[in-house]
């Protein structure tokens, strides 16, 4: 089902940890960049312009946001597969091809769709968030020189409670010379049918204007370089 493990990506919400709402002062026409903590370092990884009527939720298991009208939205899922020569540092499930995201809908959320009495409704690609995700991942050190193809996708359900919900699925597929890796990772967004939409393009818009803190992104590749045994001045990175 939707709720695997998730523990590769430096942005797991499990991950995180939140500061006191006095460190969110940016704030511009009714919206919030909500800074999200990597804990590992302790620098904001990156800041998400969602409405200021929403709350950022601190130690809940299930839900990252909440909002009025019962808007709600997930912490982070996602898998990690190898393919070709193996990744060892990467761990994840062997010997797995990509996936067509039919495939994925299939066979990681069908099963928990079936439980919950949800029906999909529609499924289509998000080309902004796919870009944004590109930017960033283009960022991050590889042990290899590595070509990295990023896509992402909404996914819509309906239950018989009346409640809607948008899944946001990002794709990665990284391969190199030393080998092939793929994933998949996201979150989803609950609402009341009457409230979705409005819900939904807030949620979007967040995600795809999201700002990645460079000081993070120095941090993870000199953190990685150092697992490597690669130090910054050797490599001339």
């Amino acid at each position: 089902g939707s709720e695997v493990a998730f523990d590769n990506i430096s942005e797991n919400n499990q991950n995180q940890v939140t500061q006191p709402t006095s460190s969110q002062p940016q704030q511009e026409s009714g919206i919030t960049y909500f800074k999200i903590y990597d804990q590992t370092t302790g620098l904001v990884s990156h800041t998400l312009p969602f409405p200021s009527s929403w709350r950022k939720l601190e130690n809940n298991k299930d839900f990252t946001f909440e909002a009025p009208n019962s808007v709600k939205v997930s912490g982070s899922f996602g898998r990690n597969f190898t393919y070709g020569n193996q990744y060892s540092q990467y761990g994840g499930e062997a010997n797995t091809a990509p996936m067509s995201l039919e495939h994925i809908i299939e066979q990681f959320f069908m099963p928990t769709a079936k439980q919950t009495n949800r029906t999909m409704t529609t499924y289509y690609e998000l080309p902004r968030l796919a870009q944004a995700n590109q930017q960033y991942f283009s960022q991050l050190w590889s042990y290899a020189p590595a070509q990295k193809q990023m896509k992402a996708y909404a996914i819509e359900w309906k239950d018989n409670q009346g409640m809607e919900y948008i899944t946001v699925l990002n794709i990665m597929d990284q391969r190199s010379q030393l080998g092939n890796y793929w994933s998949f990772y996201g979150q989803y967004l609950q609402a009341p049918s009457n409230y979705f939409n409005q819900a939904k393009k807030a949620y979007l818009y967040g995600l795809e204007n999201v700002r990645h803190n460079p000081q993070y992104i120095v941090a993870y590749n000199t953190n990685e370089m150092k697992k490597a045994g690669f130090s910054s001045k050797s490599t001339g990175r």
